[in-house]
């Protein structure tokens, strides 16, 4: 019943201050009564809500954490940075080393052809190659 009690009467405080803070007018504003209304609420707190952080600690906090986010943040742009620089590279040496790797697949046609050309005129294939006059069935 005295749990009750207290909740109600920190209810009726917290009210009075909103009061003082919302509505009352200069006129009507008393600091004194403010303060005195302020330290019985104080008292009548429970102690696991006097462990809470006060509004600069919390303001320090989030601003840490802002801080924190934004380094993070640098991080991973630094890194996805790196990555880019790294494919551009990539990119940069198969462009290149393309004429090079054009040139052989190239030679390489023309090897298989003269390997085929020279089977049919010789009036033979390769082994498990059947070349013949109209065509290569191991290299088409």
């Amino acid at each position: 019943m005295k749990k009750q009690d207290n909740e109600s009467l920190i209810q009726e405080i917290q009210k009075r201050l909103d009061w003082y803070t919302m509505e009352a007018s200069d006129e009507e504003f008393d600091a004194d009564e403010v303060q005195n209304l302020l330290k019985l609420l104080d008292g009548l707190t429970p102690e696991e809500e006097k462990d809470r952080l006060s509004s600069d600690e919390v303001v320090g906090n989030f601003w840490k954490y802002c801080a924190e986010r934004e380094e993070e943040e640098r991080i991973l742009a630094e890194a996805d940075e790196t990555e880019k620089k790294k494919e551009h590279k990539v990119l940069h040496y198969f462009q290149k080393h393309r004429a090079v790797a054009v040139a052989a697949a190239v030679l390489i046609v023309i090897m298989l052809t003269a390997v085929c050309s020279g089977a049919v005129s010789a009036g033979g294939a390769s082994p498990g190659c059947s070349c013949t006059s109209a065509g290569c069935s191991c290299c088409s």
